[in-house]
């Protein structure tokens, strides 16, 4: 049995509604019912990052992606993740919706030293992952 979702995409007026606890939690059991052991279940990422990601690309969104480490990644062998990647819609700058929006990724940009955190062109995928960063 699926979980019904009480959050509305948003559209041209329509209006967005928060998912409510139950459905949240009966999500997040259908999910992790199905994971084989050590299997990622959750990522969490500080509001000073998304704050970075937004404003370093004049964001309008963030798109989240899912995928896989490499089975010789150091710190996640094979393991699912999520990718924040910021969104910029030039048709329409302003707008809070997802239909224009275009992901922000440019293959030239550069990461900067250690200890520095800017998202110019760049995504995050690495979103401490539950386990073993688990609550």
């Amino acid at each position: 049995m699926s979980a019904k979702l009480n959050a509305k995409i948003p559209l041209e007026g329509s209006e967005f509604r928060p998912t409510v606890y139950e459905d949240v939690m009966k999500m997040r059991d259908n999910y992790e019912s199905t994971l084989p052991t050590g299997e990622t279940r959750s990522g969490w990422v500080s509001a000073k990052e998304i704050s970075s990601l937004l404003s370093d690309n004049l964001a309008n969104g963030i798109r989240i992606y899912l995928g896989r480490h490499e089975d010789d990644d150091e710190e996640y062998p094979g393991r699912l993740n999520m990718i924040l990647v910021a969104t910029v819609d030039k048709v329409a700058p302003d707008n809070p919706k997802s239909q224009n929006s275009k992901d922000q990724l440019n293959p030239d940009a550069e990461i900067g030293p250690v200890g520095s955190v800017s998202y110019k062109g760049l995504g995050d995928d690495r979103v401490p992952l539950c386990p073993p960063n688990c609550p």
